[in-house]
This record gives C-alpha cells, sequence and structure tokens, in this order.
C-alpha cells in the first residue's frame, strides 16, 4: 500500500518532486533507474529513455520490442528493460557496469500518437571508487615542495569547505580551506609548511603544495569538499617521500646523514653534524 501511495505521487506531483536521484559506487555490476507508470495502457506507447546533455539522447527505447537503432554509442549493451514492461507498467532502466561518465538526468517518457509524456527524471550520481582516486606522488626528502593533486571540475553554487586530512593522524587536518584559510585545527606536523592557490574556489583547483617534504609526511592524504555536512572526496593521494642517499665529497669514503643536507647542498650547519667543513 506504502509503494501505490508513492507511485501516485510521482505521477501526480510537480516537474520537481518527479526527480529521483540515484547514487551508485563505479565499478558496480549494475544500477536501476526507477520509472514506475499505474494507468492501464491501452494501446501500444513507445517508452523512451533520454539523456539531453547528449547527442543524439536516445539511452533506450522501447515499443513491442527493444529499438535501439538511434541509442547513443556511450550506452551499447549496456541497457535493458524488463520483457514484460509494457504489461507491468515497470519502465525502470537497468544500467550496467556504471561508469563516472554516466552521471547525469535521465528521463523516462511515453510516447503516443507523436505526444510526448514525462514520467520521471532521474539524477543519476556514479561516485568515483576509492582505486580511481587514488593517485601516487613521490618526492625526494631534500625537494623544496611537492604539489598533491585535487580538481573539482563542476561549478560551485555555493561557498564550501576544502579540507585536506591525513586519518592516521591526530588531529587528521593538513590543511583547510574556506572563505579563506582555516588552520586553527590543523596537526602542528604541517604548520607553516602547506598552501593551497587563493583563488582555489573559483578554479576548481584544491591542490595542496607541501613544502620541505619530510620522511615523516609519506601517508595517505584525502582531498575533500564539505557542504551541509556532507563530505565528499575528490581525491586520495599517496605520498611517499624517498630518503636521499648522499655520498661524502674530495674522496672521502663516509657519507654525511641525510640531515647536514639542505635541498641536496651539503652545508654541515646542523648542530652535532660530523661532516661540518673545518673553517
Amino acid at each position: 500500500m506504502e509503494l501505490f501511495a508513492v507511485v501516485v505521487f510521482l505521477l501526480y506531483a510537480s516537474q520537481d518532486s518527479l526527480t529521483v536521484k540515484v547514487e551508485v559506487q563505479e565499478g558496480t555490476q549494475s544500477v536501476v533507474l526507477p520509472c514506475q507508470y499505474s494507468k492501464v495502457l491501452k494501446e501500444i506507447v513507445t517508452v523512451k529513455w533520454s539523456r539531453f546533455d547528449l547527442s543524439p539522447n536516445t539511452v533506450h527505447q522501447r515499443r513491442e520490442g527493444d529499438d535501439l537503432q538511434a541509442q547513443n554509442q556511450l550506452f551499447r549493451g549496456r541497457t535493458s528493460m524488463t520483457p514484460d514492461a509494457l504489461d507491468a507498467g515497470d519502465f525502470n532502466l537497468t544500467l550496467k557496469e556504471p561508469q563516472l561518465s554516466d552521471s547525469g538526468d535521465y528521463t523516462c517518457s511515453i510516447i503516443d500518437e507523436g505526444e510526448e509524456t514525462t514520467l520521471s527524471d532521474v539524477q543519476l550520481h556514479v561516485k568515483a571508487s576509492q582505486d580511481s582516486l587514488t593517485i601516487k606522488v613521490e618526492v625526494d626528502q631534500l625537494a623544496q615542495s611537492v604539489v598533491l593533486p585535487c580538481q573539482y571540475t563542476k561549478e560551485l553554487e555555493e561557498i564550501v569547505t576544502v579540507k585536506w586530512s591525513r586519518f592516521d593522524l591526530n588531529p587528521n587536518t593538513v590543511h583547510q580551506r574556506r572563505e579563506g584559510d582555516d588552520l586553527q585545527a590543523q596537526n602542528q606536523l604541517f604548520r607553516g609548511r602547506t598552501s593551497i592557490r587563493p583563488d582555489a574556489l573559483d578554479s576548481g583547483d584544491f591542490s595542496l603544495t607541501l613544502r620541505e617534504p619530510q620522511l615523516s609526511d609519506s601517508g595517505e592524504y584525502t582531498c575533500s569538499i564539505i557542504d551541509d555536512k556532507e563530505d565528499t572526496i575528490l581525491s586520495v593521494v599517496q605520498l611517499h617521500v624517498k630518503e636521499r642517499e648522499a655520498s661524502g665529497e674530495c674522496g672521502d669514503t663516509h657519507k654525511p646523514p641525510v640531515e647536514c643536507l639542505r635541498f641536496g647542498v651539503f652545508t654541515g650547519e646542523q648542530e652535532g653534524c660530523p661532516f661540518a667543513p673545518s673553517g
């Protein structure tokens, strides 16, 4: 009885309330886009699933049988409807192997004697899998800085919080930006060593610059945006800071320790460095 009430609401509600939001993880076997019709069909109609941001816009079409001549190639071999769809009024679309590019607005409609009636709009969001989000970055211990990449391609309709985190640390905040940098909760390990470009929220470039990378900086960094308390992960960066193997100079058979080097130059300025040059 509850299901019937929902169907009736969808059929007679405004266009906005026809919209259904569906989220699925990339790599999932399939996802179902819902569309139901509760009235009795007195004659054969055409059921069409469309995505109007694509050309051609046909995702799937069914009359007495599937009619996929005009189907967009992006969906070739990946869409299906139940065989008794027209009898049951179940016009749900199954989309196999959802990809990031499948994210978008899908419209389910029936066409009868040239008149098209929209039954439902489905906003599909295919979320990137953890594997596809992960980026590996390697840097020498003595590099001046390293950039951890994070991009956001959609237009931000409101101000959000951009946060870089390392969840193996406490506190886990590496860097945080809203209208300006908010570093009150920043882990002391990164104090004075992190920055995000000033126009990050306008450009969508949330990449983090980490200065003077240290061996202890190796780890997994997560870039996310926080909007209305919802946390969306944009990228995960595995940073590996490599230890620099230095060799002695002027025929010296000893190797000065790494802490006696600054940006690749042997200075001997560190306290207790046994290789400090004599006056």
